[in-house]
């Protein structure tokens, strides 16, 4: 069977005191490498888990994880990067992901930025899946093109043929991505884990593939948010659907 490498990413509390706290960004990344671990012995023969959380999650760390997944991954394999926590965009537009240590003012040094991860996502042989739940970091940098989280331009970029990654994403730029109390997650990611649980298996097949769990996405956060939050899906062009767990 193949197997899946899983690079799972959550900062909840930062260097910067000021940048202000998320409630579960730190627990999403440990719940969603969870799951993912239970699958070995299912739909994988193995399943490789690297989890970076809070101090943890530094740039050079992350950066490491990726490297890690280059070396690992092989034709045959599944892999998949999860994010949680704050996203901004540089003054020229382009993404990055606030790691642990990051500087807002100075993204481009200090914070994994968009070539980080189209560079290593899209040089990775098999099935390539990223899964953000990132806010966008207002409070950080101030109002501006540079406080919103332009994650749906790179989105489309990993996800054309040539890349052909699967990208998953909490919310449009114009929206926050919600945290409520009593779900003990971020909302995108309580779902995506009910989704990974089952949810997702609209046919009842006993697996979960990515385009279900994309329906099962989009139509649960609209529903529970009343239309404020928006999930965006973009598989690449011409990809068949496949089984990300089995039941």
């Amino acid at each position: 069977r193949p197997r899946l490498f899983v690079l799972s990413i959550g900062v909840s509390r930062y260097q910067r005191r000021d940048y202000g706290d998320l409630r579960y960004a730190a627990k999403d990344a440990e719940d969603f490498a969870a799951a993912l671990g239970r699958q070995e012995g299912r739909l994988y023969g193995t399943v490789q888990t690297r989890l970076l959380t809070d101090t943890r999650a530094t740039r050079a760390a992350i950066l490491e994880g990726l490297a890690w997944l280059r070396g690992a991954v092989g034709a045959s394999d599944t892999a998949i990067v999860f994010l949680a926590g704050h996203g901004i965009n540089d003054a020229a537009g382009f993404f990055h992901f606030l790691s642990h240590d990051a500087d807002a003012a100075q993204p481009s040094r200090t914070a994994v930025g968009e070539a980080d991860l189209r560079g290593a996502l899209t040089a990775l042989r098999g099935r390539v899946l990223l899964f953000a739940d990132t806010c966008h970091a207002g409070g950080v940098v101030g109002s501006g093109a540079a406080a919103s989280n332009e994650f749906t331009r790179m989105a489309n970029v990993l996800s054309s043929p040539e890349s052909g990654v699967v990208v998953f994403a909490s919310a449009t730029r114009q929206q926050e991505a919600l945290e409520r109390r009593d779900d003990r997650n971020g909302l995108f990611t309580k779902v995506l884990l009910e989704g990974l649980a089952g949810g997702a298996d609209l046919l009842r097949q006993g697996a979960v593939t990515h385009q279900g769990l994309a329906y099962f996405i989009a139509q649960t956060v609209r529903q529970r948010t009343q239309g404020r939050q928006t999930p965006v899906y973009i598989s690449p062009f011409g990809t068949v659907d496949y089984s990300l767990v089995a039941l």
